[in-house]
């Protein structure tokens, strides 16, 4: 009998700004290292997916932004853990937003094209599709 995996919750931050979205590399020294991903990151006991999403914004990038909505729900297993994210559309609170790489992560604001030509995490992937078709159109 194996033992039932405890589920991480996290928020991500899909930060949309003139027809673009802001991703960031993995850590070097973490699991899947050089994948792409959403700013975000674990909830905290009693915190909220919003208010996780901006805290965790604030701590990777150094940006405010405005959660508008929630964009989808994705539960998934990786090799030893299970994770639940909450995919969060946001926009900067600045007009001119600056982005900096406080934990030594590249940064890009990416248009449907580019976001398609990155490898994101598997869990990332159905949201990663949805936008890329979004961009694309707009």
């Amino acid at each position: 009998m194996t033992a039932e995996l405890e589920v991480r919750e996290v928020a991500a931050a899909v930060i949309a700004h003139k027809g673009k979205v802001l991703v960031q590399t993995r850590p070097e020294a973490g699991r899947y290292q050089g994948y792409w991903e959403f700013p975000g990151g674990g909830r905290e006991p009693g915190e909220s997916a919003q208010a996780c999403a901006c805290r965790e914004v604030e701590e990777e990038v150094g940006l405010g932004i405005t959660v508008l909505r929630s964009l989808d729900v994705v539960d998934w297993s990786y090799p030893g853990v299970r994770v639940r994210i909450e995919f969060m559309l946001c926009t900067p609170q600045d007009a001119e937003p600056e982005v900096h790489a406080r934990e030594g992560q590249e940064l890009r604001w990416v248009d449907g094209d580019e976001l398609g030509a990155l490898q994101f995490l598997p869990a990332s992937q159905a949201v990663v599709d949805s936008l890329r078709v979004q961009l694309t159109e707009d």
